[in-house]
């Protein structure tokens, strides 16, 4: 699909920007409903993809949490930024409401995306793959949650501007997604904190998310922090305060899963 339907716009770098994410959260959605249907015999509710008050609940959770962390990373560099309320966008000929728009779309879908193949669909691959007669068969959950992180960190690896600790940030951010998908069997947390973070972070900031230059902002910053602090030019998932910060959410969500964990015990 994606093959036959790029090429309409490859030359119009607006549609560009965003459609390509769009069509790859459609392609992965209706291939997770095939396998779940005909090969898994489940359903996608198995990924974490229902309805209901508890995903919406989850997903606003999960927006406010990741815009609340990207903001108090600038307060926390406020003396050495300069934040300008400046709404704009490198496609601005397209008016500036169809590019906020467009890149709402982008990170959106992209999110979906990302979240349905590293955190869900790896996760319960690795937890219903694992025989029961192996010894580790009981430690499952952890395994699943150790590698869909590190796979998480490694696709973004060869972004722009990567660094290491770029990358240990986003295994760090892939493992709060995941611990929090393990608890709830819900991806809704997952999918709203990965968008807001990144629509906060180039959005509504104005800096690189993942190494990615902003193409439409609310305000322009401009962080004269070390690039230790501020996170450089791969934004602020480069920053060693991002490290605390994520670190404080996953501590959160572990404590949070294992006493799920020893509740589940403690009845069986």
């Amino acid at each position: 699909m994606i093959r036959l339907i790029v090429p309409l716009f490859k030359d119009n770098a607006f549609y560009l920007s965003f459609m390509v994410n769009v069509l790859s959260c459609i392609a992965v959605l209706v291939a997770l409903y095939i396998f779940s249907k005909y090969l898994d015999r489940s359903s996608m509710a198995r990924y974490g993809l229902y309805p209901g008050t508890q995903t919406l609940l989850l997903i606003v959770r999960g927006a406010m949490l990741a815009s609340g962390v990207a903001v108090l990373l600038i307060m926390m560099q406020f003396s050495q930024a300069v934040i300008v309320y400046n709404p704009g966008s490198i496609y601005e000929s397209y008016g500036l409401l169809s590019a906020f728009l467009g890149q709402v779309l982008r990170y959106l879908s992209g999110a979906i995306f990302e979240e349905v193949l590293a955190t869900a669909f790896l996760f319960v691959l690795v937890i219903y793959g694992i025989p029961k007669k192996m010894k580790f068969h009981k430690n499952k959950d952890w395994i699943a949650i150790v590698i869909s992180a590190i796979v998480f960190g490694l696709i973004h690896s060869s972004n722009a501007n990567a660094t290491y600790l770029g990358i240990i940030n986003l295994v760090l951010f892939g493992a709060i997604t995941t611990v929090n998908f393990a608890r709830t069997r819900n991806l809704a947390f997952a999918i709203g904190f990965h968008a807001l973070w990144n629509i906060s972070q180039n959005i509504l900031i104005g800096l690189p998310n993942s190494g990615k230059p902003p193409e439409v902002w609310i305000f322009k910053t401009i962080l004269n922090s070390s690039d230790l602090i501020s996170g450089g030019a791969f934004g602020l998932e480069g920053s060693l305060l991002c490290t605390f910060l994520f670190l404080s959410l996953l501590i959160y969500e572990l404590n949070k899963f294992k006493f799920k964990i020893q509740k589940l015990q403690n009845e069986a």
